[in-house]
């Protein structure tokens, strides 16, 4: 832990482009949010399917690896559990938090077991990654102070995993309505366009008043909310993968111009655009 750690603060976040890996070992817990791509997560648990916006756990001395990996990239959150210490302690009896602390709801004396937590909307998913940047931008700077930010904001992480029970089903498989299939479809295959409430409610076969209720619901924030942070995950691919300015890449993904992709970005990630492209590489 010590050879990424600085200041002697046990806490450090990067990215990965990741590929297959055989199983191996950590002396510090990681928490990993699956950026972009798909693979297979492999753990003492089995094997399981992970894609964009499922968040993996990999307690200290679990064991896990990577299989079948296609585009997949990771942002990676490595720290000493002993930052989630409370006086109060109350963030151990949330239902999750075995995963976290590695006990895994198993018999005592047993090995940590790595898994995944996969019941994430993309609201949820979309919080996690701006609590992450936030992190990020504290160990960047190191302003007196930056340590207890950073311990708040991974408090802030945890227990919304710690609140999730691991292993359920994605957010956007069996687990959603199936009325929201072909509108969510419609939305990945033509997120440069403008929302069309009308048509999407059409293809739910509902309203459009009754399709936004339905779709807060089910996805945890609403059609237009959905339709930005596709954008933006577009956006973010191209910050990092080309050499292309930010006003090419804001009329390239709908947001028409740089303006108004920076003001996004900064509402939703707590950075510039320019800074996340630094940031990323």
């Amino acid at each position: 832990m010590e050879n990424f750690m600085r200041d002697d603060f046990p806490l450090s976040i990067n990215h990965v482009c990741q590929v297959d890996q055989e199983a191996h070992t950590h002396d510090f817990t990681e928490i990993v949010l699956i950026e972009n791509g798909s693979g297979v997560h492999v753990t003492e648990r089995g094997r399981a399917p992970v894609s964009m916006g499922d968040v993996l756990i990999a307690p200290r001395g679990s064991t896990h690896g990577y299989e079948r990996t296609e585009d997949l990239r990771l942002l990676n959150i490595m720290f000493d559990i002993s930052l989630l210490a409370l006086p109060s302690g109350d963030i151990a009896a949330l239902s999750g938090y075995a995963m976290l602390a590695g006990t895994g709801g198993s018999a005592s004396g047993a090995l940590p077991m790595a898994g995944e937590f996969t019941a994430l909307n993309p609201g949820e998913v979309s919080h996690l990654s701006k609590l992450v940047q936030h992190m990020r931008l504290e160990l960047a700077d190191r302003r007196p102070g930056y340590k207890t930010e950073c311990v708040s904001l991974l408090l802030s992480l945890a227990v919304i995993l710690a609140r999730k029970p691991g292993g359920e089903q994605k957010h956007l498989g069996a687990a959603a309505n199936s009325q929201l299939d072909s509108a969510l479809n419609y939305m990945e295959s033509h997120w440069r366009n403008k929302l069309d409430m009308a048509h999407l409610a059409k293809l739910s076969n509902c309203s459009p008043r009754n399709f936004e209720r339905l779709f807060r619901k089910t996805v945890g924030c609403s059609p237009v909310t959905h339709l930005i942070e596709l954008k933006l995950q577009h956006a973010k691919d191209r910050l990092k993968n080309s050499t292309q300015s930010i006003s090419e890449i804001a009329v390239e993904v709908g947001f028409g111009t740089g303006a108004y992709l920076a003001r996004q970005f900064k509402k939703n990630f707590s950075m510039t655009a320019k800074e996340y492209r630094a940031f990323s590489r």
